[in-house]
C-alpha cells in the first residue's frame, strides 16, 4: 500500500493493526508527523519496541542514527535540528546484529 502521508495512512488502517503482526514498520519522510505517530502507535504496542530515526539515509558524510524506544524516542531526537526528512523504524529487527555493505 502506498499512502502519501501517515495521517492518510492512519485514516485508512487501524492503528490496532499494527499490534496484531510482528513486523517492521518503516516510514520515510516520517518526522513532520512524528509525535503524532509515536503517541498513536504507545496506544498499542509496547513501550520497549525499538525505535531508530535515520537522519539524511545514504548519504555517508552526513547520516546519523538516533536508537530508542516507543517510550523514549522522542526525547531521544529533541536536540535534532532536522524536522521533516528521515526515516522511522520502528519494530524488534533494531535489536538484531548490525552490519554494513560497505566495510
Amino acid at each position: 500500500m502506498v499512502q502519501t502521508s501517515l495521517s492518510s495512512f492512519f485514516g485508512k488502517t487501524d492503528p490496532e493493526d499494527l499490534a496484531r503482526y510482528p513486523g517492521t514498520l518503516v516510514i520515510y519522510m516520517g518526522l513532520r508527523e512524528f509525535p503524532g505517530l509515536i503517541a498513536t502507535l504507545q496506544k498499542y504496542l509496547p513501550a520497549d519496541l525499538p525505535v531508530a530515526v535515520v537522519y539524511y539515509a545514504g548519504d555517508p558524510t552526513r547520516e546519523k542514527v538516533v536508537k530508542g524506544t516507543l517510550a523514549d524516542i522522542q526525547a531521544r531526537i529533541a536536540s535534532e535540528k532536522e524536522r521533516w526528512g528521515g526515516l522511522v523504524v520502528v519494530g524488534r529487527c533494531l535489536t538484531g546484529p548490525a552490519f554494513s555493505l560497505g566495510e
